[in-house]
């Protein structure tokens, strides 16, 4: 049987954890996502965030 796949959106669980106060093994499972998930798409989304904001020359 394969596993199906869900859609996650990951900005609104990044700002959901930015506001979370707890423990994030706690956050992650709420959230059904492991940790390396968490952490890839933050860093991910820092990524995309740096390279908007560049000034221009």
């Amino acid at each position: 049987m394969a596993k199906e796949k869900t859609q996650i959106n990951w900005k609104y669980i990044i700002k959901l954890y930015n506001s979370h106060e707890g423990k994030l093994i706690d956050f992650c499972k709420k959230h059904n996502i492991t940790r390396n998930q968490l952490y890839y798409h933050k860093s991910k989304e820092n990524k995309e965030k740096s390279i908007s904001f560049r000034a221009s020359s």
